[in-house]
């Protein structure tokens, strides 16, 4: 038979009482009115609008990959731009809220 091991008995702390920390909270200036109208505008069109940008995405990378032995690479660029706005978009969405709403 195996033997067991037992191991001390930790008797349960008594939770410790945290003073209560009033929040303090940043009265900071609202964003202007065209950045939340242009938020709220992108987050309502946002699940077809993400559709369009991906595929667009898409389309401009096997133009890059197409294209690619051109001297100025300016297929990349573009690719990087379109990829580039997608990825500002998609923080602009998930993370970013306008103060004042």
């Amino acid at each position: 038979m195996a033997r067991i091991i037992n191991f001390p008995h930790q008797e349960k702390a008594k939770p410790r009482r945290i003073r209560d920390e009033p929040q303090t909270q940043t009265t900071g200036v609202p964003s202007p009115l065209p950045v939340r109208v242009l938020w709220v505008v992108v987050v309502l069109l946002w699940p077809l609008l993400k559709w369009v940008m991906a595929l667009d995405c898409i389309v401009q990378l096997l133009l890059a990959m197409y294209r690619w032995h051109t001297t100025p690479l300016l297929a990349v660029w573009t690719f990087a731009a379109h990829f580039g706005a997608l990825c500002a978009l998609t923080y602009f969405v998930a993370v970013y809220q306008p103060k004042g709403l």
